[in-house]
């Protein structure tokens, strides 16, 4: 199962992310299906037309293939929990 969240970022009070109009688009895909599928919520959600376009993902070689195709100049970036999993494998490697 492979998911593609989109939503619009907006400042909040004191400075923390509001999020927005936020949508779910899943497939039981493969990764290159799902990113030919994903074409169409991406021009519905006009990411394709977006002044910024940022993209976290869980840091799986297939999801970098997805901005590649559809925010080349997109911001990237890790989630904080795959993020943090890798700094904690790294630690016990200390």
């Amino acid at each position: 199962m492979r998911t593609l969240l989109t939503g619009e970022v907006s400042a909040g009070r004191e400075s923390e992310p509001r999020y927005s109009t936020m949508s779910y688009f899943s497939r039981l895909a493969t990764a290159e299906a799902f990113i030919e599928l994903g074409e169409p919520e991406v021009k519905r959600r006009g990411l394709d037309r977006a002044r910024e376009v940022c993209f976290g993902s869980d840091g799986a070689p297939w999801c970098q293939r997805f901005p590649e195709r559809y925010g080349p100049e997109a911001a990237r970036g890790l989630n904080f929990w795959h993020a943090a999993e890798h700094v904690h494998e790294f630690s016990k490697a200390l």
